[in-house]
């Protein structure tokens, strides 16, 4: 989550609603970034450790590889995370005693040792609902939930949103060897697809100013009404973590920093620093707050149909067909742009009965994957 600013403005806070858009690197320091959650129930445990990068450099965040992790109780406790791919380290999920607290032990490839805070094991209740409402602007997802033992208080939501999409033009004809030949449509459809992203916007909220354990309608993700992510169907998986108090202090610190600063990585209070710390290097600053509990989700689908008419998605491309001749001029236009992968051939131009060129578009205009999969999603409805 800490890898993109891509928003600045905030939602607006409404009641004990907060939002918050995540920093994303520093200016000149490598710290070391850890993102995930000790996964206390069935579920796997995934932690992901990366170094933040200069703001010159290409890339956002350098993952973090051959570091030794594991988990630990105060009651003694451990086991073990494997390494995978891209500074990622996973456990199968273990079921963690309610009654322990958990921290995490990270040995760095330089031989460096961070350890986390003993956290207490936070359970997520159920997602009550999410809901949805079309404004003018733009489409607004919220998520509501309670607690009837009144013991968790403090929230975050992320999400990963999936929607499928067209191409301004359907290529009913590919180049295969240097000729043209006919596309097969069922198994090589390049004209509908789906897409998917991860929040890069994370949203706090709170209970703690009500006499009930009780979150309604928090914004979770605003969608402009022109946006090619309800060009067709949408859909939204909703995450929901139960923090502990420290944690909530920190995100909302993270918000008032980053609105004011810009960056995390730039002159900040020293409450800033999570629950991860240099064992042998007190002052330096580790990205990240390590959490312990349960994640509960739900998923919704928005149709098209349901959205108002008025939701129009803008051309991204300015997309335009040309007409591509195999004689204009003495010019094959024909291979010049479509055998030449300039353009896709959309269908024949027909003149007479005999075929005199092709219609062809830009990748971009006709060619969905370039952008998504054209299989369709296990979950899909």
């Amino acid at each position: 989550m800490f890898k993109y600013l891509l928003l600045l403005s905030m939602l607006s806070v409404v009641a004990c609603r907060e939002s918050y858009t995540p920093p994303s690197t520093s200016s000149n320091v490598s710290n070391l970034v850890v993102e995930g959650l000790i996964n206390s129930s069935a579920d796997s445990t995934i932690i992901t450790l990366s170094r933040t990068v200069k703001l010159t450099d290409s890339t956002i965040l350098k993952p973090e590889l051959h570091a030794i992790l594991s988990v630990e109780s105060d009651g003694g406790s451990t086991f073990n995370l494997t390494e995978l791919p891209k500074g990622r380290y996973y456990s199968v999920g273990h079921i963690l005693p309610l009654t322990n607290k958990y921290r995490l032990r990270i040995k760095t490839a330089d031989s460096k040792t961070y350890l986390s805070d003993y956290v207490e094991v936070k359970q997520s209740p159920a997602i009550d609902s999410l809901s949805w409402k079309a404004q003018p602007a733009a489409l607004q997802v919220y998520a509501s939930t309670h607690d009837p033992k009144n013991s968790t208080t403090y929230y975050r939501y992320d999400y990963v949103d999936t929607w499928q999409f067209q191409t301004a033009y359907q290529s009913l004809y590919k180049v295969v060897n240097g000729a043209i030949v006919l596309r097969d449509i069922v198994n090589d459809d390049v004209f509908t697809c789906w897409q998917s992203s991860v929040s890069s916007r994370v949203t706090l909220a709170s209970s703690a100013k009500l006499k009930q354990d009780v979150i309604y309608e928090a914004p979770v993700i605003t969608v402009p009404f022109d946006s090619e992510k309800l060009s067709l169907d949408y859909s939204i998986l909703v995450k929901q973590y139960a923090l502990t108090k420290e944690a909530f202090a920190f995100w909302t610190n993270m918000q008032k920093n980053t609105e004011q600063l810009g960056s995390i990585f730039d002159a900040q209070p020293t409450q800033l620093q999570g629950n991860i710390h240099n064992i042998n290097d007190a002052t330096e600053i580790v990205v990240g707050y390590l959490s312990v509990g349960t994640v509960t989700q739900q998923r919704i689908f928005i149709k098209k149909s349901q959205l108002p008419r008025s939701y129009l998605v803008k051309d991204l491309y300015s997309c335009h067909a040309d007409t591509l001749l195999y004689n204009r001029s003495m010019v094959n236009e024909v291979e010049r742009y479509i055998l030449s992968g300039i353009e896709l051939p959309l269908y024949p131009v027909n003149s007479g009965g005999a075929a005199i060129g092709f219609m062809g578009a830009p990748p971009d205009c006709a060619d969905c994957t370039l952008r998504g999969v054209n299989k369709k999603p296990t979950f899909w409805q």
